[in-house]
């Protein structure tokens, strides 16, 4: 292994050591391939309701797929995964915290603190959307006016038991997780006084709400359709059965939580051609974030962000055009650095001219090149000539010695002449001793003449005895 390794040093300062310097910087090029190309895969965790048997998407023209066909343009596949039991099933974000193979999530901001840890393990990819908490009550009853007024109401909704046996919001029941929907409702019903024990709250959970049965109040989040959770109440909002709920306290509310705002549905923006809804609805709304691991990949991060500020730049029911992605205070999570710059400034100077996918490997690959190339550049530049010095340093003791025995070859004492012969034969058999790297022909030619003098020295030291 020495032997190679002075060979190896030989070849350096042999006049190639140029060529050396690019055979490294070519073995880090490589290296770096390996170590910086980013994966071609994220894994987001869903709601087993927006998938099929099959696991594929549901809804094919929605958000979620949209994306899957954003990223598929970059050159990186979307593994979509949802829990297998719907009965244990948790909110996304737990889903993210506990699941190590899940990449982000979709999910709410439900107002609840969490362990610093989780802080440090995940970031905010920015919010992307309102997330409606919507009231309807029942046509041709008095109405509603206040918080307070729900207090003895029948109130149906429809929340996930997450694994608890005795569901959410009866008596003896398990505290709603901080991280779920479910949380957010706990909330608004702390708020308005409401209890199992003083107002009837039922949970529909697994079926789906429709406007039969003896109820009051239907809470839900987002605006019912035929695609989402609440589509067994959407023929019932178009036939006039059911109609929204106002309460003219809303902006009390979204003051005392924080993480609630009070949004507008313009009049008709649901569906024109039947004017619904028939005025201005004022709705509570808390935020959707996307949230991923905080070392997630810079250049997936990008791809993803890039795939998010085209899908919910637009205009809908919820948002302005070019309202999301944004990052807001409200946010419960920091911000991605690598999401905020982009959404800031978009691509970074190579992606303009690559895709985003080779971008982020040539400035990755860049960050370990340069100081590579200038550290390694000035030491292979000076090499040859410390190797020189190294080299020299290890024949001048010898050349000394060899000098004093020539100068003093003429003595007559036979004692002197033996302790010189002896001096001699241990230059020589130093010389002999020295291992330089035999391709190096300027070193090699230093011990070979300091062997020829040897030689000379040693003729010179007996033909005077």
């Amino acid at each position: 292994m020495m032997a190679l390794l002075r060979e190896a040093l030989a070849w350096i300062t042999e006049k190639k050591w140029h060529s050396w310097l690019l055979i490294l910087i070519v073995l880090v090029v490589i290296g770096s391939v390996f170590k910086f190309y980013p994966g071609t895969t994220l894994v987001v965790g869903v709601n087993s309701d927006q998938v099929d048997a099959n696991g594929n998407l549901k809804n094919e023209k929605g958000p979620l797929a949209k994306i899957k066909n954003q990223l598929a343009a970059q050159g990186v596949r979307l593994k979509i995964k949802t829990q297998s039991n719907k009965k244990e099933e948790k909110s996304t974000l737990e889903f993210l915290v506990e699941d190590p193979e899940v990449d982000w999530v979709v999910a709410r901001n439900s107002g609840a603190e969490f362990d610093e840890d989780l802080y440090e393990r995940f970031s905010s990819l920015g919010v992307i959307s309102y997330s409606p908490l919507v009231f309807f009550e029942k046509t041709g009853k008095a109405r509603i006016k206040k918080l307070k007024d729900l207090r003895g109401k029948k109130i149906i909704f429809r929340a996930a038991p997450e694994g608890n046996e005795i569901p959410a919001f009866t008596s003896a029941a398990a505290k709603v997780s901080p991280y779920s929907n479910n949380y957010i409702i706990q909330n608004f019903f702390d708020m308005a006084g409401i209890t199992p024990e003083n107002t009837k709250l039922i949970n529909t959970w697994p079926d789906q709400i429709t406007d039969k049965g003896d109820w009051d109040v239907y809470i839900t989040f987002g605006f019912p359709s035929e695609r989402n959770s609440s589509k067994g109440i959407y023929p019932a909002l178009l036939s006039g059965k059911i109609d929204f709920l106002q309460l003219d306290d809303l902006d009390a509310v979204a003051k005392k939580l924080s993480y609630l705002s009070v949004q507008k549905l313009p009049a008709s923006a649901m569906v024109p051609a039947q004017a619904i809804p028939a005025a201005d609805v004022r709705y509570l709304s808390t935020t959707s974030s996307v949230l991923a691991k905080a070392n997630l990949d810079r250049t997936l991060v990008m791809i993803l962000a890039e795939a998010l500020d085209k899908v919910y730049a637009p205009a809908n029911l919820t948002r302005a055009k070019d309202e999301f992605p944004n990052f807001r205070s409200t946010e419960t999570f920091k911000p991605n650095p690598v999401a905020e710059e982009f959404y800031k400034s978009g691509r970074p100077l190579l992606g303009k001219y690559f895709p985003l996918v080779v971008a982020g490997l040539l400035g990755n690959m860049l960050v370990v090149l340069i100081p590579i190339v200038t550290v390694v550049w000035p030491i292979a530049h000076f090499f040859p000539s410390l190797y020189r010095i190294y080299v020299r340093r290890k024949v001048t003791p010898w050349y000394k010695k060899l000098e004093f025995i020539e100068r003093n070859c003429d003595v007559q004492s036979e004692d002197l002449r033996n302790d010189l012969k002896r001096q001699l034969h241990e230059v020589e058999k130093g010389l002999l001793a020295i291992k330089l790297p035999l391709m190096y022909g300027a070193y090699v030619q230093d011990v070979f003449n300091a062997k020829s003098h040897v030689e000379l020295v040693k003729s010179k030291l007996y033909r005077t005895a």
